[in-house]
């Protein structure tokens, strides 16, 4: 049964939706963005609605759920806003019934037609969950990796699923970056480790969405150069794990040390991101001894233990699944990477 004018005006609806919050990021600075209610809804949106845009396109059952929730949800925000506005601006007692009526009209709307049209029960038919086929698939591949020691198996470089999730994972390490970078400068505060930190850095502690590309790239460096370099020397041992991890970790440090050292003669000549000058054992002022040692276990954890258990993890859900978990990572990464780094003004567009 064809999906409906309904359907497609939801879909249309949605899609529109994303590309002007995108537009908002596109023309908005980092530092005009207010971590508020408003923010939790914009990015609630954005995601929310990649899913449901992915799930009616593929007419998966979940996509009634999906758009239902995502409809109430963002009419009980769009409401919980319309209220902090109006008595942040003392306006009157609250906000106006007129005003609620119309934030809620179409959401609620939308999401009584999903969960009572028949026609949505009968067109809506998939499953997100794997065929007989796709599990015997995935077990074959499962045990292939587990064999083997790694994912490898499960998730070869040629297929989009492989790439999908190492792109999921770029996206999530460029977040868990900037919150290891708050840690660590914890650490320094605290005296556990040498160094120094800007507390008044608003970049770093208050923007704490603001994602760090660097990390997510060496996470994918990691992937496509250390951990084939891993498998190569443990197949070298004959399997054996202990003289292969030596060799793993003595080429992450030379790695890592080598890529920290070019990025900071091309990207920080006149010191103006680091300066190691004080720290024992520093070369140049750009690496030292205490960042590479830390940069190689970090690199190492990651091609042993990180990546595997990812790659696993990641192999479980139903290839239906993980596509819509990507559907709403790409545009809320989208509004991330726009705002902090996109800036599109009277002057012109402006880069960085």
């Amino acid at each position: 049964m064809p999906l409906g004018p309904v359907a497609r005006l939801v879909q249309i609806e949605l899609l529109v939706g994303i590309c002007s919050w995108l537009a908002y990021a596109a023309t908005t600075t980092g530092p005009d963005f207010a971590y508020d209610l408003r923010a939790a809804s914009i990015l609630f949106t954005l995601a929310s609605s990649g899913v449901c845009i992915w799930l009616i396109q593929l007419r998966m059952r979940a996509a009634r759920q999906t758009v239902v929730v995502t409809m109430l949800v963002s009419a009980a925000l769009s409401v919980a806003e319309i209220i902090q506005t109006a008595w942040a601006r003392g306006v009157g007692t609250g906000p106006t019934a007129v005003a609620v009526a119309l934030a809620v009209a179409i959401p609620l709307a939308t999401a009584a037609y999903f969960c009572l049209s028949g026609r949505m029960r009968s067109a809506l038919s998939g499953s997100l969950a794997e065929t007989d086929a796709d599990r015997a698939a995935h077990l074959r591949a499962a045990r292939a990796a587990d064999s083997h020691g790694s994912g490898r198996a499960a998730r070869p470089w040629r297929t989009w699923a492989w790439w999908r999730n190492l792109l999921i994972c770029y996206c999530a390490f460029t977040l868990l970056g900037h919150w290891a970078e708050m840690a660590f400068c914890q650490l320094i505060r605290l005296g556990v480790v040498a160094g120094s930190y800007d507390p008044t850095n608003h970049m770093l502690w208050d923007e704490w969405l603001y994602p760090f590309p660097a990390e997510g790239i060496a996470y994918v460096l990691i992937v496509l150069l250390l951990h084939p370099l891993k498998e190569r020397l443990l197949d070298r041992c004959g399997g054996h794990a202990a003289p292969a991890l030596v060799m793993s970790t003595m080429a992450n440090a030379v790695v890592c040390t080598g890529i920290d050292l070019i990025t900071g003669l091309t990207c920080n000549a006149d010191y103006h991101l680091w300066d190691y000058s004080d720290l024992p054992f520093n070369f140049m002022g750009q690496i030292c001894l205490q960042n590479s040692v830390a940069y190689t276990l970090a690199a190492t954890f990651i091609v042993w233990v990180l990546y595997p258990a990812l790659d696993r993890l990641m192999h479980r859900p139903s290839e239906a699944m993980m596509n819509a978990v990507f559907a709403g990572l790409l545009p809320l990464y989208a509004f991330l990477e726009l705002l902090y780094f996109v800036y599109l003004g009277p002057a012109g567009l402006v880069l960085g």
